[in-house]
């Protein structure tokens, strides 16, 4: 039985409590290869970003839990045409499907378009996307485009 199967997992929203750990994913090397902006996060700076994003109407960053155990981030931001997600999976789940699992579930309550930016050599997000109905429209700078147009459920 896999961790997804033992335990279904569940999205809160993130908190300055949550700082650390959020931190810590973020520059783990495997995250920064990842990620479009790669460089270290210095602590300071991971703060102010922090208390910006969860004061933003526009942005919700929410933990993924199974019990009470985070495994990964999901933040939905608010932009003209729709939304976009990034996600984070904790280095410990990585390889397990939970990313799919975890990102479809905030992508199923999301109305409207939803579009992701991908590094074009990141494959396990690109599975990702699609598992979560979006599909390549463009490539921009090496920066794969995925969209799923707007669905008449959720936020």
């Amino acid at each position: 039985m896999t961790a997804s199967q033992e335990h279904p997992i569940r999205l809160r929203r993130a908190c300055m409590e949550d700082a650390p750990l959020l931190l810590a994913w973020r520059n783990d090397p495997e995250t920064r290869k990842a990620s479009i902006t790669g460089h270290e996060i210095l602590v300071e700076e991971h703060m102010a970003w922090l208390r910006t994003l969860l004061k933003d109407n526009n942005r919700e960053l929410f933990m993924v839990l199974i019990g009470k155990r985070p495994i990964g981030t999901v933040r939905r931001e608010r932009h003209e045409t729709g939304f976009e997600l990034s996600w984070t999976v904790c280095p410990d789940f990585r390889g397990k499907g939970l990313g799919k699992k975890m990102v479809r579930t905030l992508a199923q309550s999301t109305r409207g378009t939803v579009t992701a930016r991908i590094k074009k050599d990141n494959a396990r997000s690109v599975g990702i996307a699609e598992h979560a109905g979006m599909t390549l429209q463009r490539e921009e700078n090496g920066i794969l485009i995925y969209e799923r147009k707007g669905l008449d459920n959720g936020p």
